[in-house]
């Protein structure tokens, strides 16, 4: 299971800071169900060349590589060069039992999960 952002975090600082910010503009411009941090920034063994490697679960209607450009045109500001992949809920179910994708949600820090923020009795402002 992947844990969350307040168990484990990035060791940079500004990278910290930056994911922050990040994850408040996604939510206010997309509303994804999930943010996951994965790669080497969240295993801790990112060098200074690594990049950002992020996963959402946006359910939208849009085209694949579509979805992908807007969350890279929101991140466009990021300290490093930025990867996304965003799926749909419909997607990831389909795609669970890959073994990229169940490493990717064993091993990634959850930097947001609207749903354990509705079991948590937590209202979005938007919802």
């Amino acid at each position: 299971m992947a844990t969350t952002l307040a168990s484990e975090q990035p060791s940079d600082p500004a990278l910290q800071v930056w994911l922050v910010e990040a994850v408040d503009r996604l939510r206010q411009h997309l509303n994804p169900e999930r943010i996951i941090l994965f790669g080497s920034r969240a295993r801790g063994t990112a060098t200074r060349r690594s990049d950002i490697d992020l996963f959402l679960v946006w359910d939208c209607d849009l085209p694949p590589l579509t979805r992908i450009g807007q969350v890279l045109q929101l991140l466009a500001d990021a300290p490093y060069p930025v990867e996304a992949i965003v799926y749909t809920s419909k997607e990831l179910a389909r795609c669970q039992d890959r073994p990229f994708i169940r490493q990717l949600l064993a091993e990634g820090i959850i930097l947001y999960d609207r749903g354990l923020k509705r079991e948590a009795g937590i209202q979005e402002p938007h919802e």
